[in-house]
């Protein structure tokens, strides 16, 4: 396989993408594979973007990272993790920070830290 330089073409199906390579303008590849963390529900890769891709003889490959090297720092919809999560600094939820979060007493008053 060859690391590639290119220009999406078109996406299809949401994870496979046709890309324009820079080198040779006048062709399309196969459909490359768009792995997960690229696709438009986190990486959002777009048409007209460039990336780096792995392609093979029958020109067909995987997206292996966006040349700009951004990404959007949001993971959406549903994740699911197996085992422990450490966070450092805040942790929010639900617009709620738990460094701040409260709860009230059954009088009303605040109780101790933890909160």
């Amino acid at each position: 396989m060859n690391v590639q330089k290119g220009t999406i073409h078109s996406i299809e199906g949401g994870n496979r993408a046709k890309c324009v390579p820079v080198n040779d303008p006048g062709i399309v590849t196969q459909p490359l594979v768009i792995p997960f963390y690229w696709r438009s529900d986190m990486g959002n890769v777009q048409v007209g973007e460039e990336v780096y891709y792995l392609e093979d003889e029958a020109m067909g490959g995987y997206i292996i990272g966006r040349c700009d090297g951004e990404w959007q720092h949001a993971i959406r919809g549903d994740v699911s993790i197996e085992g422990g999560v450490t966070a450092t600094g805040d942790v929010v939820g639900q617009g709620k920070s738990l460094a701040t979060h409260t709860h009230t007493d059954s009088q009303g008053g605040k109780t101790s830290p933890p909160n």
